[in-house]
């Protein structure tokens, strides 16, 4: 790998890796064996620039962030192409350096300097926030913010630091099955651990290149056996707990 970024389960126990660096994409099975690889540097369908974030939809077709083409696209297991939505913008429908994503009930989340809502389908329905330091600002506020599925602010927690309950440049997050969260922060090379109610918990993990250190770690994903895949970034690696 060239530095895994973004990593996604589906429900059939496959797993996706985008590589931001071999602008590619690892399909792996539930043995962790990798099955296929697809992708090249370009702006056509199937191709990408420095794709990062990844998300399955219920019935296992994945989405990648194509970050320096400001899209989305959607492809099935095998990386066949399906579609794609966004064009370089700011306005509604368009994405501007598109970094995150997750796909609820249909509907995609997709996170730039604010976060565009669309259907499955590519039908733009609507967005909410913009940069700054009000209820929406991306990992520059070294913060996570939650939100209703319609955009609502909820909480904002976390502050810039490498003491207990700070982040630094947080880069991916997931909730595991009892509400518990988990954060993977790039610079800190660590990852945090929220409750529900978003009282910090623990951290692990420290920099370097051994077992439990990272370098620049990214995305985050839990599998269906609870299992925690954690993207090292600069280390080129996968590390499992």
């Amino acid at each position: 790998m060239g530095t895994p970024w973004g990593v996604a389960f589906s429900s059939n126990h496959h797993w996706a890796v985008a590589d931001w660096i071999n602008h590619c994409v690892y399909i792996f099975n539930e043995q962790d064996q990798l099955v296929r690889k697809f992708g090249s540097r370009g702006d056509g369908a199937g191709q990408f620039d420095s794709p990062s974030g990844v998300s399955f939809d219920d019935d296992n077709f994945l989405y990648v962030v194509d970050g320096n083409n400001h899209r989305v696209q959607k492809f099935d297991l095998t990386g066949h192409y399906i579609l794609h939505f966004g064009r370089k913008g700011s306005n509604d429908k368009e994405l501007n350096g598109p970094v995150g994503i997750t796909v609820h009930h249909n509907k995609v989340y997709i996170a730039d300097r604010r976060i565009s809502v669309y259907q499955t389908d590519d039908t733009y329905c609507f967005s909410f926030g913009s940069r700054g330091d009000g209820p929406m600002v991306d990992s520059e506020g070294h913060c996570i913010q939650s939100f209703q599925l319609d955009g609502t602010f909820i909480h904002k927690f976390g502050t810039r630091g490498s003491d207990e309950g700070q982040l630094t440049w947080p880069s991916s997050i997931t909730v595991d099955p009892n509400g518990f969260i988990l954060v993977t922060e790039k610079n800190n090379h660590r990852v945090s651990i929220f409750d529900k109610n978003y009282n910090y918990i623990h951290s692990f993990g420290s920099k370097g290149t051994g077992n439990n250190q990272f370098c620049l770690p990214h995305g985050i994903a839990i599998a269906l056996n609870g299992s925690v895949y954690i993207s090292d970034g600069k280390n080129k690696r996968i590390i499992i707990y």
